[in-house]
């Protein structure tokens, strides 16, 4: 005998790819032998190895069981085309998220080196005797590799939202024509009921087919920003969610997780192989195996009005995460699309400066400099920039622990005015062996308008010789600044409301008879 049970969905928990589905529900057990309780109408994507059972009440739960309810096919020829075609889009469904998924990893991949690599590649460039002859090269490949990686994501949204109307084209048509049902997913939970009674059990399980991303809107005011963070939730698992308890992991559940164990690594001496006798007949056909530890014990024991005894179920393994947990219920439909949950929201200190780096542009950066005083871990992902009420457009952010740093750029300040001109130079040839002088003087002049005192970071360069026919000599800085290793060279600026300051920076270059030096600019 079976009995249907209808349980609804009460919470969700959304991983990066996965999402694991509660349902509950209430089933009236009558007195007598043991009976079989039913959820059907379950996804097709929901992994049979994560089911999880728990019940209160009357009863014991003696077994459990995941099965998929195969309905036979329609003959007429336009259901058959519509069938082929629905299992044609959800292959190309599997197929985009699978591009999906590589895209961001090259994403990350990117940024990764981009924010890495680079100084360390400076460095390199500096003593290297080949490489690229500027770094300027290296850095447009990787933001043109970029590029293309984002324009790639860009086009796959297209693809995307195709694909889910197509399959909603699909399902109205089916529907309309009265074509047979997809096949489903069913749980049943084999029941000893002992005198009968309400029994409440509580169905959990993973389905493919579901992911969230960290969203950001980041709001500068005076000395603090107010950072509000979303979860973009989108899944197309073939269940929809209705307004629920929603959870948001970080953890990657899998069947299981074991930590690996090395074997000793042993050297030998090569030996000449030797014939091996077989292995008794009963060794081989009786040893011991995985067969022999699979047995369960299934006895029930009853319980009344208290948690409802697991003999033997699905057990789900995650690595240590982070769940963060929405504060009002969130409908999540399986169409693919993007909803909005908000996570948290809470205000941090910031340090205002602006940056200028007059040897590329005249252009003056506000920047905010904020300290993670929270209690959050925030992950990585897309930040909208606003300056109070303006919106200055989108950062993507790194994981930022408590009390780390991160520097955010709020846009151009046109109240900052920064003028950079060459003032002298100077070119003397090679004569009678003598070696050959450029020399060259710049000056920068930077005025505060902004109406208070301002801090300004003013960023700009010396050559560095990667020849030891080539010689920098007589680096003149006015006022002295930092110059690192690979020739920045960082002014720090103090400036009242309506202040000035100049700056002068003069180099010279001794080239050897003989050598014909690349890269000098003016």
């Amino acid at each position: 005998m079976a009995l249907e049970l209808a349980a609804l969905v009460v919470s969700v928990t959304v991983y990066p790819g996965q999402a694991r589905v509660t349902r509950r529900g209430l089933a009236a057990l009558p007195d007598g032998d043991p009976i079989e309780v039913v959820l059907g109408g379950l996804p097709l994507t929901l992994v049979h190895e994560s089911v999880r059972v728990t019940g209160r009440g009357a009863g014991a739960i003696t077994g459990l069981d995941v099965r998929t309810v195969r309905h036979s096919s329609d003959t007429s020829a336009r259901v058959a085309e519509l069938l082929a075609e629905q299992q044609r889009l959800a292959i190309a469904a599997q197929e985009l998220a699978d591009r999906r998924r590589v895209l961001d990893v090259s994403v990350t991949f990117v940024e990764s080196v981009a924010s890495s690599a680079g100084r360390p590649y400076a460095k390199h460039l500096v003593s290297a005797a080949a490489g690229v002859d500027d770094l300027g090269q290296v850095a447009d490949r990787i933001s043109d590799q970029l590029a293309l990686v984002l324009a790639a994501k860009r086009a796959l949204l297209t693809e995307e939202r195709d694909i889910v109307d197509a399959q909603r084209r699909v399902d109205r048509e089916l529907s309309e024509t009265g074509g047979p049902q997809p096949d489903r997913t069913e749980v049943a939970v084999a029941v000893a009921p002992g005198g009968g009674g309400d029994l409440e059990l509580e169905v959990s399980y993973l389905v493919d087919g579901a992911t969230w991303e960290p969203r950001y809107d980041v709001r500068l005011d005076d000395a603090e920003v107010e950072v509000t963070w979303f979860g973009m939730v989108r899944q197309w698992s073939g269940e929809d969610w209705p307004e629920c308890e929603l959870r948001l992991s970080t953890a990657r559940p899998t069947a299981g997780i074991q930590i690996p164990d090395l074997d000793p690594w042993f050297l030998a001496e090569r030996q000449v192989p030797r014939p091996r006798a077989p292995l008794p007949m009963a060794v081989a056909a009786f040893g011991a195996g995985p067969e022999r530890d699979m047995a369960v014990d299934v006895s029930a024991l009853r319980l009344k009005d208290a948690p409802v005894e697991m003999v033997s179920a699905s057990v789900e393994q995650g690595v240590t995460a982070t769940t963060y947990v929405v504060r009002h219920a969130v409908a999540v439909p399986a169409d693919g699309t993007d909803h909005q949950a908000l996570v948290t929201r809470f205000r941090l200190p910031a340090r205002i400066d602006h940056l200028t780096a007059p040897v590329v542009s005249d252009d003056v950066y506000l920047r905010a400099t904020v300290t993670n005083t929270s209690e959050h871990t925030l992950r990585a992902g897309r930040a909208s920039l606003f300056h109070g009420s303006e919106f200055v457009g989108v950062s993507d952010l790194d994981v930022l622990a408590p009390g780390e740093d991160v520097a955010l750029a709020l846009g151009l300040d046109d109240r900052v005015r920064v003028e950079r001109e060459l003032v002298a130079r100077s070119a003397d040839k090679t004569f009678l062996g003598a070696a050959a002088r450029h020399e060259a003087r710049w000056r920068t002049r930077v005025a505060n308008h902004t109406g208070k005192p301002a801090t300004i970071t003013v960023v700009d360069q010396v050559p560095v010789s990667r020849s030891p026919g080539i010689t920098v000599k007589d680096v003149r800085l006015v006022p002295d600044a930092v110059v690192d290793d690979v020739g920045e060279v960082t002014w720090s600026l103090q400036l009242p409301d309506g202040g000035k300051a100049e700056l002068m920076l003069g180099v010279r270059i001794e080239v050897a008879k003989g050598v014909e030096m690349v890269g000098w600019r003016e």
